[in-house]
Order: C-alpha cells, then structure tokens, then sequence
C-alpha cells in the first residue's frame, strides 16, 4: 500500500488509513480489502469503517475535525479506579502489574511523555515468573504509579495532535557556577549558589540536566500541542531524555518532572547533542559572571542603551545582584 503512495498503519490485524480526501481515502480502503482477500485473509465486515472524520482505532477515538486524541471517559475511569486501588496496595500480583500496564500503555497513546513512568512497571513484570507470583510496591515503580496516579486525576482525556511544525531553537548550557539557556529571543540565567544552593557540588552531568529542567519548566506552555529539539552538548543528558530513564535517582527526578510538563502541555521533546564549540550563547549565558562572556552575549542579544530592569525577567534578585557585584567589582 505504501508503495501506491497510500498512508497505512497496520497494527497486527488491525488497520487505520489517513489520507487527504474521502474519494481517496475510500480507493484506498478498496484496495486493501482487495490485497486482504487475495491474500486470504478474512473480513470481519462489521469492523470496518468507512472513511469518516472521528472513528475508534486500537481504543483511542480519533478526531480530524479537532485535530484531537481522546480516550473513552468509561475506560478513563476504570483505569482512574484501578490506579486508585493500588494506592492502597502494598502488595500487588504479576496478573495485577499486567492488567495496569495495559491500561497505562493504552493511555500512553495520547499522554506525552507518560511511556517514561511505565517502563519499570514493566521490567517488574518481568521479574516475576508466574501470574500468582506477588511483589512489594516501592521505590521507582511506587513513584511511577504515583505519576500516573496525580496525572490522572486531572487529565480528561483529550490531547490534541502535535503541529507538523516542530520548536527547534531551543538551546541550554551548565557549569560549576551556573546554568542558561534562551528560547527564540527569551533566555534566564541561574547562579547555583543564590537560587539553588544544592546544585554547586553536583557531577556536571546533573548540573546538564537540570538546566533542561528549568528550561522546560520556563517555556512548557509555549510549547503546547508541539514537537520540541532541545539543543544541549553533555552527552549524558541528551541520552538521559530520550531514552527516557536513568539509573541516577536525582537525574530521574528531573526527568519525572519535566515529562510531566510534557504531559499536562501535550508536547514532545526530543533531545540533541551539540558540539560545545557551537553551543555558543547558552554558553555564555551560563557564564554572564566572566566578564568577556558577558560582554559577548550583550553585545550579541540585547539591546541597548541596557538598564537592570532588562536583565530582571531573566533571571532572580539573588543572582542579578550576585551578577552585579561581580561585573562591578563591588563588594554584597
């Protein structure tokens, strides 16, 4: 079907197509049902679907009047019942784990980033050879299910498919004394001694991450309904996103919250790896404090005359003083 320009997705025995007219999208289906029987396969005639503008496909209702994804309020609440149960639970069966994951995968079709809390639910799954076989609830895979319960609770159901058009001039950068990072022409500067104090004897690649942190916590509903390339030189973060776990607890802290903000603002993100000789202004940004750096990037971003009322959106109190001071020469 591809081969004939047709846009087709087969998922085992079920099929959806998706295609630009009804006159096309009903020659399509002729010719697959035409393929189907050739092949000798049967057809279960009262599934199938004439080409219409809303229809269920693998449980989820898609909608191409309002671009939305929605999953069925009945379903909706018995995972909603069942996530709630677990809360009580402080042991639960591998026939139990597998009934969840299916609910959570099934939602993970139009919850953004959700596949990140359900990937240990998972792997428990697998540590368990029988159906009967039970195991404790704690540690990552009790905070998944606390994800998913939270989000939940307030989701109703709907995201809208993502714009064709993806965010692509996002950039972050981190070092021993601060982090930055701009967006189109907005940025922020953070010094880890005045606004996160724990953050100065972290590894470089914590301090890497969490700077996409902010940065995703700073501009998420800009990004609403959008596919996002987040521009970062530690090799360990980009990896960290899109693999979308990581064995360091406070790196996944980090990830828990920034797929959160994916969730609640329906956007994907997608992390890529840049030279550090290229990722010139987020690293300048992280370095305001060295005089030639700040220079560097005024001179290259903002406006002038420059008074401090323009540096104050981008940064806090704490750390445009500490800047301040430094550039000045002056003593807090």
């Amino acid at each position: 079907m591809s081969r004939r320009g047709f846009t087709i997705i087969a998922y085992l025995d079920d099929f959806f197509i998706c295609e630009k007219t009804k006159q096309r999208c009903a020659h399509a289906l002729r010719i697959l049902i035409y393929l189907l029987r050739k092949l000798g396969f049967s057809i279960s005639w009262s599934k199938v679907v004439d080409p219409c503008q809303k229809l269920v496909f693998l449980g989820v209702e898609i909608d191409s009047t309002t671009l939305e994804l929605r999953l069925p309020i009945k379903k909706l609440d018995e995972l909603r019942r069942e996530l709630a149960s677990f809360q009580q639970r402080k042991h639960v069966s591998k026939k139990q784990l597998q009934s969840l994951a299916g609910k959570l995968n099934w939602a993970s079709s139009v919850v953004h980033g959700g596949r990140v809390f359900l990937r240990r639910i998972i792997d428990s799954i697998m540590q368990l050879k029988h159906d009967r076989h039970k195991m404790r609830l704690s540690g990552d895979i009790l905070h998944d299910i606390h994800w998913w319960y939270n989000f939940m609770a307030t989701f109703n159901g709907k995201s809208i498919l993502l714009n064709t058009n993806p965010v692509t001039s996002v950039y972050t950068d981190a070092c021993n004394t601060g982090a930055g990072g701009f967006f189109g022409t907005d940025w922020f500067y953070v010094n880890w001694k005045e606004d996160f104090p724990f953050a100065q004897t972290l590894h470089i690649n914590e301090q890497e991450a969490l700077a996409v942190a902010l940065a995703v916590k700073r501009w998420a509903k800009c990004w609403q309904n959008r596919r996002v390339f987040i521009y970062c030189d530690n090799a360990s973060t980009v990896a960290c996103i899109n693999k979308c776990t990581s064995r360091n607890k406070l790196l996944m802290s980090f990830l828990r919250e920034l797929f959160w903000l994916s969730a609640a603002n329906n956007f994907h993100l997608v992390a890529i790896h840049l030279p550090g000789k290229q990722n010139v202004l987020a690293d300048a940004i992280s370095r305001l404090h060295e005089l030639k750096l700040c220079q560097f990037f005024m001179k290259e971003c903002l406006s002038t005359p420059l008074y401090v009322h323009h540096l104050v959106p981008h940064m806090s109190c704490l750390s445009l003083r500490f800047l301040i001071f430094r550039l000045t020469g002056t003593q807090s």
